[in-house]
């Protein structure tokens, strides 16, 4: 379901597929083939990078789920969807969620952030003192035809920073870094620097130099803290 909602948003996609429409349904089924095939690798080739760099294939384990909201993450941490990965060799959880909470209209960037916050303290309290969690920011792709506005990315983020602050100093949060995306990705667009369109060809979802962007800057930043 996840895919499919991703592929709703792929304006290039679904053209792909209606153009392959008048030909019949082999080549339909052929054309959707190659689509989900572009979608889903840039994301495994940007996971690849990841756990190369941080030391093989068994030091990475991905649980993410596409299409989904804080809320369904929260349902899986809290009835113990982490518990099967908690090992001594556990070093850090990352989180990233909260885009789709905009994408579907759910809530308010500052909710959003709220509810952001709320999946890492649930991931904190699930899993050992020396784990770190990550918490990553929107990703800010700014180009005003994707269904999530810059101006609500950074709506979001701002708010993410505040509250993380106040999380803190309550003592509701003890070990979440919140990583940003935003220079490694400006560093990966144009030069001069330029709306990154070109790293997200429907304001949404990363391209594969997009993906490989927020790799580096997570592992930079993951090697960075630990």
């Amino acid at each position: 379901a996840g895919v499919w909602k991703g592929l709703l948003h792929q304006f290039a996609a679904i053209w792909v597929w209606c153009l392959a429409f008048p030909f019949g349904r082999r080549a339909r089924v052929a054309a959707l083939a190659l689509v989900l095939r572009r979608v889903l690798d840039h994301r495994r080739d940007a996971f690849r990078r990841l756990a190369d760099d941080l030391g093989g294939d068994d030091a990475v384990v991905n649980m993410g789920v596409g299409g989904d909201r804080t809320r369904h993450v929260l349902w899986r941490v809290e009835r113990g969807e982490l518990d099967g990965a908690i090992s001594p060799r556990l070093r850090a959880v990352v989180v990233v969620v909260g885009v789709n909470n905009l994408v579907f209209g759910e809530d308010a960037p500052p909710a959003v952030a709220a509810k952001m916050l709320g999946v890492a303290r649930a991931v904190e309290a699930r899993t050992p003192e020396a784990v770190s969690v990550f918490l990553a920011a929107l990703t800010p792709v700014d180009s005003p035809k994707g269904p999530v506005t810059p101006a609500m990315a950074q709506a979001c983020n701002d708010a993410l920073a505040e509250r993380a602050r106040e999380f803190r100093d309550a003592g509701r949060l003890t070990r979440t870094t919140i990583l940003s995306f935003e220079k490694a990705l400006a560093r990966a667009g144009t030069r001069p620097p330029e709306p990154l369109d070109a790293l997200s060809p429907d304001g949404l979802h990363l391209n594969e130099r997009g993906y490989a962007a927020l790799a580096t800057a997570l592992v930079h930043g993951i090697q960075k803290a630990l």
